[in-house]
């Protein structure tokens, strides 16, 4: 073999172990990401607890509740209230007003009536009927994936979702998780099924992988009812049916930090 050729060959494969070593180099860096200093995740994690919990805090409008719902056994009345209203679209609006006022665990209004001539408008406020802590927790696994992203950028992970399906086992409760199906390429670019799934999380967790077309959120609010249990998720769950009567955790994930709220409707 001539020197000029043995030169050329020596020069391509030292540009292909060049470009090897950088392609592995890139790999390693995104499945390593450099940790920040510890004051720097405390400082984070305490700005995002205190965002969670502010959202966790904060309630949209009361439901309005149709007659027949009146005697839901999961709800109890908190009291009777009277506003002066033009209408009854503008006393819906004064009633909820007046009970979120009144009363910081009313999730609806029933009953409204019209004080036969005058302008005043009476309504019950309702809120969740005492009941035991939930043994069962159904965990929305493609928001919680997202937790730790919402703060740090970058794709979602499991493991916020193995965090959590840790703690509330630790704490005695049954946990099921349930993914929308993209979940498998969001987090390793492929497919994965409810074995795949399975696989990733701790042992004993209940895994569901919804069928392509079909949303995660009914089914999480299906079984959440079904079994009584706490929903782990920063959604609120607006396009669901009655998610105001369901108990709902809010969360947070930083670099293996985790935390979670209280159980409100």
């Amino acid at each position: 073999m001539s020197d000029p050729v043995a030169m050329i060959l020596l020069t391509l494969a030292v540009g292909l172990i060049v470009i090897l070593v950088r392609a592995g180099l890139r790999r390693l860096s995104r499945r390593t990401p450099v940790r920040p200093p510890a004051e720097e995740i405390a400082r984070v994690f305490k700005t995002e607890v205190a965002r969670i919990e502010r959202l966790a805090r904060r309630h949209g409008p009361l439901a309005v509740l149709a007659d027949d719902a009146l005697r839901e056994p999961g709800l109890t009345a908190l009291g009777t209230l009277s506003v002066t209203a033009p209408d009854r679209e503008s006393a819906i609006s004064a009633l909820r007003a007046a009970a979120q006022r009144r009363f910081s665990d009313a999730i609806a209004v029933g009953g409204i009536t019209a004080l036969t001539g005058t302008s005043r408008w009476c309504a019950d406020a309702y809120g969740l009927s005492p009941r035991p802590g939930p043994a069962c927790a159904v965990i929305d696994g493609s928001n919680v994936a997202h937790w730790q992203a919402d703060h740090a950028g970058g794709p979602p992970s499991l493991a916020p979702v193995t965090a959590v399906v840790t703690y509330l086992q630790a704490a005695g409760m049954r946990p099921t998780v349930i993914f929308d199906a993209n979940i498998g390429y969001l987090v390793s670019g492929r497919h994965m099924g409810n074995r795949a799934m399975q696989r990733q999380m701790p042992a004993g967790t209940k895994v569901i992988v919804m069928p392509r077309g079909s949303p995660a959120d009914p089914a999480i609010i299906a079984r959440a009812v079904k079994s009584s249990a706490v929903v782990i998720s920063n959604d609120a769950f607006r396009d669901a049916a009655s998610p105001r009567m369901i108990l709902k955790r809010k969360g947070c994930y930083v670099h293996g930090a985790l935390h979670l709220t209280a159980a409100r409707p």
